[in-house]
């Protein structure tokens, strides 16, 4: 799964307890306590289905709440780096290049490359599709395509 739903009215309660807040300056941990405290009282549902989230879950609302909305993305990518997020992914690209029939598991390399230093780009990456990746890859290596 790549997303979530939420009704309308969980939504915009997200919504106000992100805005005021850069939940890209926080670890995912410290995301879901922020989340967790704000929903308590107001909306206790809504925060026992934020504590029931796996990691992947938590991630991906982290990530729709850390990123402005997709602009620049490809119609239909739906993930959104700017320049310097490309830039690092072009730099890390850089000694796992190869055919792209490894591309899946380039893209787990490149998620765990990323991880101590990007942890929020490395889970990005790790949640592309098998058809972003390439994609994405290929705009960074500056490859036109495919390249078995």
């Amino acid at each position: 799964m790549s997303y979530l739903r939420f009704c309308p009215e969980d939504y915009r309660a997200l919504c106000r307890i992100c805005s005021p807040h850069q939940p890209h300056d926080l670890r995912l941990p410290a995301f879901r306590r922020l989340l967790l405290s704000r929903l308590s009282t107001a909306r206790p549902s809504l925060a026992e289905r934020i504590a029931g989230l796996n990691g992947r879950q938590l991630g991906i609302l982290f990530d729709h709440f850390s990123q402005p909305a997709s602009a620049g993305a490809a119609p239909g990518e739906g993930h959104a780096f700017s320049g310097e997020k490309l830039r690092v992914l072009a730099e890390a690209c850089e000694s796992c290049r190869g055919p792209t029939r490894f591309l899946a598991c380039m893209r787990a390399a490149l998620a765990e490359r990323l991880g101590d230093l990007f942890p929020s780009l490395a889970r990005k990456v790790a949640r592309l599709s098998d058809g972003q990746f390439e994609r994405l890859y290929a705009r960074v290596t500056g490859q036109a395509g495919g390249g078995d």
